[in-house]
């Protein structure tokens, strides 16, 4: 299970993707799959092909 403590990169950790308080608010679960947070690791660390 991942933690929203845990870091996407040196900068970003997990919970600052997530935090939303209208999914609070609405009872949304908004944690991301395994996939789409290495896609995050990814996007926050410039491996992604896109900088």
């Amino acid at each position: 299970m991942n933690s929203l403590t845990t870091k996407l990169s040196e900068h970003f950790a997990l919970a600052e993707f997530v935090r939303s308080s209208t999914a609070q608010r609405l009872g949304i679960d908004n944690m991301p799959d395994a996939e789409a947070i290495e896609n995050m690791r990814h996007l926050c660390t410039g491996k992604c092909g896109c900088m």
